[in-house]
């Protein structure tokens, strides 16, 4: 029988996160802009360098995840300083984003739910699961009343010391804690199995 973390019932309750001092200099929507300042791929623009919390972050690179022909959403993958290989990012305690644009009406709520849950029993050991399952539950439940739509955009902002901030149309829903989720949640796209190894390439910008 197959483990599905988002089924998990963790016992107590989540301690809150202190309030995060967040400043988000520019957070794209839909841009028809072209230069040296954005890439585009399937029609959807990015910015090159973006500033959080006054951490500068570049554009390393960015892709389509693709399913039966449709362009499901484009991803991009945003870090302070060039690092080396996928591992290198996942375990970089430095600020990182991964900003995904959503780019079909079938990609719903559901849909990414599922997506992600896969990525995680892939990604990660039964050790790491079982320390991970609270976080990973509440990461689910910042979805639970957002209802995303072709065009909306979600950030997975990572801040040392902080957590990994979660964002729907550059509304915060909530902060998870800890290196550890960061990791298991940035290995989705970048681990050893990825949810789509050609766009874990382009997003190492190769």
């Amino acid at each position: 029988m197959s483990r599905d973390v988002r089924q998990i019932n963790a016992p107590g309750r989540f301690l809150e996160t202190a309030a995060l001092v967040f400043v988000l200099s520019v957070f794209v929507f839909a841009s028809s802009g072209r230069g040296a300042d954005t890439r585009t791929v399937n029609d959807i623009t990015f910015k090159t360098r973006i500033t959080v919390a006054g951490k500068k972050l570049a554009l390393v690179g960015m892709g389509e995840h693709i399913m039966y022909l449709i362009t499901v959403y484009v991803a991009g993958l945003y870090l302070e300083k060039p690092l080396k290989g996928a591992k290198a990012v996942i375990d970089s305690d430095r600020a990182q984003c991964f900003l995904l644009h959503i780019d079909t009406r079938r990609f719903t709520r559901q849909k990414f739910q599922s997506l992600a849950n896969d990525g995680f029993l892939c990604n990660c050991s039964a050790q790491e699961l079982k320390k991970l399952k609270p976080r990973i539950k509440k990461f689910f439940g910042l979805f639970q009343k957002v209802n995303l739509r072709r065009g909306h955009r979600i950030m997975f902002v990572y801040l040392p010391g902080t957590g990994t901030a979660v964002y729907h149309q550059g509304r915060r829903l909530g902060v998870i804690r800890g290196p550890d989720f960061k990791r298991a949640l940035f290995s989705l796209w970048l681990g050893k199995k990825p949810l789509d190894e050609r766009l874990k390439l382009a997003l190492l910008g190769r």
